[in-house]
């Protein structure tokens, strides 16, 4: 069972207040994507409140490429692992990609205890 959000149930004031079956695993993998998806979208240094949530300026470690990936990594698995309890074993690797691309490859497993507590 997935309760939603208080800020999910504004943004979709619509949709039912609880999950479960199909719909709750839905329901939990769209709300760690979308905290994720936050996390890796945030500016470092820009929420009063919790000044290390977010990711480095990835200007600056774009100078210091391919030698930042390793400091690139690290920042993205920090910054999930911290602020996204319900995975566990977050890794982060780059994989060969295109000349002049970045790819990065995340895996992470769902955190059990917290996965039952998502509210």
């Amino acid at each position: 069972m997935v309760v939603r959000t208080l800020l999910a149930r504004i943004r979709k004031p619509q949709a039912p207040l609880v999950a479960s079956g199909g719909a709750a695993a839905s329901a939990l993998r769209e709300s760690i994507l979308d905290n994720v998806r936050r996390i890796l979208s945030t500016r470092r240094g820009t929420l009063l409140l919790r000044p290390d949530f977010g990711l480095p300026p990835v200007g600056d470690l774009v100078r210091a490429f391919p030698e930042a990936t390793r400091e690139l990594e690290r920042a993205l698995q920090q910054a999930l692992a911290r602020y996204e309890p319900r995975l566990s074993r977050v890794t982060v690797r780059a994989q060969p990609g295109e000349p002049g691309d970045l790819v990065l490859r995340f895996e992470a497993r769902l955190s059990p205890v917290r996965a039952a507590e998502v509210r």
